[in-house]
């Protein structure tokens, strides 16, 4: 039984993939004082609100994190695949973890004429999607080989020195059939 249900976007701005570095309170800490951090898709656990819709988790999530509108979020009304996956199998930092996460991903379509602007993530990155399919996935990487791809960093924190992409690997395989 799944410890973590919820929604998550393909979120797609300008032929670029739109993700975000979780929240500072969630970043790990490393030896020699550095920090790991998770970078994922946009979206997030189910709440009472949702309704049991892990559709309508994933369109608050994104309203939350992206700082949009309604009006401004196409979301697919059907779900593209389904993950349940032990956490600890995509995060290089706590591969030991025993949590369970299940996931419905959805593809969203943001017009080219917003702004992305940040709402409660501390950096939000936008990777053309054809760099995107050629990057290393759930390993421990310097945060400065994603920096050309940070659009939004909140100025109040310290960039952490190590990312990891924490994406399935349906995700990439979603935008390779649709994209190249």
């Amino acid at each position: 039984m799944p410890n973590i249900y919820g929604g998550e976007g393909i979120v797609i701005h300008e032929n670029c993939i739109i993700l975000g570095i979780q929240k500072e309170n969630r970043w790990y800490n490393l030896d020699n004082n550095y920090k790991g951090a998770i970078i994922k898709t946009i979206g997030g656990k189910l709440e009472k609100k949702d309704y049991n819709s892990m559709r309508k988790a994933l369109i608050r999530e994104i309203k939350e994190e992206l700082n949009l509108s309604l009006k401004d979020i196409k979301v697919s009304h059907k779900c593209l695949f389904q993950k349940e996956i032990l956490m600890g199998d995509l995060n290089p930092f706590d591969s030991n973890s025993k949590i369970m996460m299940k996931a419905k991903f959805y593809y969203v379509n943001l017009p080219d004429n917003i702004k992305i602007i940040s709402g409660d993530l501390p950096i939000i990155l936008k990777i053309p999607i054809k760099d995107f399919i050629k990057l290393d996935y759930n390993v421990i990487m310097d945060s400065n080989i994603l920096k050309k791809y940070f659009i939004k960093i909140d100025n109040d924190i310290d960039i952490p020195k190590y990312v990891s992409l924490f994406i399935p690997e349906e995700v990439r395989l979603y935008l390779r059939s649709h994209y190249e």
